[in-house]
């Protein structure tokens, strides 16, 4: 459902309103599936014959209206009391103005609130409703599109109780990198859907069907290809994906990414006046172009997933040379206080603080215009050492490579 109109005002006040609206989008699962099989946690980027791509910050920022320059987004799960000084489900019902049903005590369900829930209060908005009463009802409205679609878990029904704290003050919410946030949820929701047996995918599904409609504009369909901000919004009304033929529709998107070309790929499709002329100032900001640069971790609560923009600086028009190993985050972070609601922003403080110097030279990619995406030769005979995954359509690849049964030596 898109947003009332009398809630646009505090939107716009939370740091939402150019985020898209909230409808309901139809998905090809079998292209997702094609791309994930691409994917490499180790480097947050897909592999194609040619080189690697990835979504950026600055794809965030189109595509879904969301800034990225901004503090990280973090606290605690769900002892409100200890951290914020507030009992938990008192100070829900104060900034959602209702108590939520009580949910089961379970692992996931304990602490989370049901959408359609949500969805019901934004649509009986009392008319002549105060500021404050508003505020509450946008407090909803965020939550439903955390939950429904920048942030999504595999419930699909739920959001988790941790986002309503950052939503209590609408200024400081504003100043939060949520795009950062979104981004680092969908890294970290691709690299566990390349796990053995994993057969569904959470984060954000919107930011990575319209990122592969938009880069790769022959694997989307041709009436959407128009400028619109965000770019999300021209999923809308696209009709639903036939469940008939998985498998053949599966080897013929294998087959697309096996063949394309260098000059299939839209390396640089920001720039063009239409999209600009729709685009609001903030995207221009040097401070939010600084840090579509930056090649630091990205951040939201537990989760810590690198953006390598180093590897895919051809994506911002610029010089790409060999890059250096990529960062492996996963050795560093010992302290995962499973069982225990801490303060992330303190246990992982190391990595909350290098996004906070993103803007220092020492994390800036080095700027190196290039115009022509054609690599060096000796970018390419590197990657043709180095690329992990280049043909798939190959008579031993068909299947999915998850589902093989393996040695037990292995």
């Amino acid at each position: 459902m898109a947003p009332p109109e009398v809630l646009l005002p505090f939107l716009r006040e939370a740091g939402f309103g150019d985020a898209m609206q909230l409808k309901d989008f139809v998905f090809d699962n079998t292209l997702i599936s094609a791309f994930i099989e691409r994917w490499r946690p180790e480097t947050h980027t897909f592999h194609l014959p040619w080189g690697e791509c990835t979504i950026t910050l600055q794809d965030v920022a189109y595509h879904l209206g969301l800034r990225t320059d901004g503090e990280p987004v973090g606290g605690c799960m769900r002892d409100f009391q200890t951290w914020h000084q507030h009992p938990t489900w008192q100070w829900i019902e104060e900034l959602l103005g209702a108590m939520p049903p009580t949910q089961s005590q379970g692992r996931n369900e304990g602490f989370a609130i049901k959408l359609a829930w949500l969805r019901e209060r934004v649509q009986h908005i009392p008319i002549g409703a105060s500021d404050d009463t508003l505020r509450q009802y946008a407090r909803c409205y965020i939550l439903m599109l955390i939950g429904g679609y920048l942030m999504t878990d595999k419930s699909s029904s739920l959001v988790h109780i941790r986002w309503l704290p950052l939503l209590a003050d609408f200024n400081r919410c504003r100043q939060l990198s949520w795009g950062a946030a979104v981004l680092a949820w969908t890294y970290h929701s691709l690299c566990s859907a390349t796990h053995r047996n994993v057969t569904d995918i959470a984060g954000c599904i919107p930011l990575l069907m319209s990122w592969i409609y938009h880069r790769f504009p022959k694997l989307g369909p041709s009436d959407r290809d128009v400028a619109t901000f965000p770019l999300a919004v021209r999923l809308i009304g696209l009709g639903q994906q036939s469940r008939d033929r998985r498998e053949v529709r599966m080897l013929r998107w294998r087959y697309k990414l096996d063949t394309m070309g260098l000059d299939q790929f839209r390396w640089t499709p920001y720039d063009v006046p239409e999209l600009q002329a729709l685009s609001p100032d903030w995207l221009r900001s040097v401070h939010e172009i600084h840090t579509w640069r930056a090649v630091v971790p990205l951040v939201c609560f537990n989760f810590v997933e690198f953006h390598h923009v180093d590897r895919v600086k051809k994506q911002l028009g610029l010089d790409q040379e060999i890059p250096k190993d990529p960062v492996n985050v996963d050795k560093y972070l010992s302290k995962t206080a499973r069982g225990d609601d801490v303060w992330w922003p303190k246990v992982l403080c190391e990595w909350y603080d290098k996004w906070r110097a993103r803007h220092q030279p020492d994390y800036m990619i080095t700027i190196t215009p290039k115009p022509d995406p054609q690599p060096t030769q000796e970018y390419f005979s590197w990657w043709l050492e180095h690329c992990r995954v280049r043909f798939l359509s190959v008579d031993n690849m068909l299947d999915d490579p998850r589902l093989r049964e393996l040695p037990e030596n292995v």
